[in-house]
């Protein structure tokens, strides 16, 4: 045991900060205006301000009550970083089903004990499919559903 509770903490941390610099950031890009004529960037200030709160709210009461320090495994973090940047490097030359699927396959080895590469396999195709049913049918957007960039 610690004396302070360090999972707690972090978090009140991370939301402090995503609360700062998002207000930062919609500040500097966006106008505010007054509260009798609200601006486009009145309500993203008020909602990092809010964030911010809670940021303050987590971390308080962590600061008096004993935790333990969190243990950190690196695959699982790894294998969701890497299918996310997979996915964002794919869905335009190759579209969404591959996009999707390549996502899939990679973020599954974060557990590989969970998910056999059969079941990530058919994950992939479920959610691929739902991806194409969703976006570019359903919403009309204009990503291709497959593509071939040679």
């Amino acid at each position: 045991m610690r004396e302070r509770d360090v999972r707690d903490i972090i978090a009140g941390l991370v939301l402090i900060t995503t609360g700062i610099l998002a207000g930062i950031y919609v500040i500097s890009t966006l106008n505010m205006g007054t509260t009798a004529r609200m601006g486009p960037g009145m309500f993203p200030v008020a909602l990092s301000i809010v964030i911010a709160g809670f940021g303050v709210a987590v971390l308080v009461p962590a600061l008096f009550r004993p935790g333990e320090v969190p243990s950190v495994n690196l695959v699982p973090l790894v294998a969701i970083l890497a299918g996310i940047l997979v996915f964002g490097l794919m869905i335009r030359p190759f579209g969404v089903v591959p996009s999707v699927m390549a996502l899939t396959l990679v973020a599954s080895r974060a557990d590989p004990a969970s998910l056999s590469w059969r079941g990530a396999t058919v994950l992939a195709v479920i959610l691929a499919a739902v991806a194409t049913l969703l976006f570019p049918i359903g919403l009309g957007l204009l990503i291709p559903i497959v593509a071939w960039p040679w």
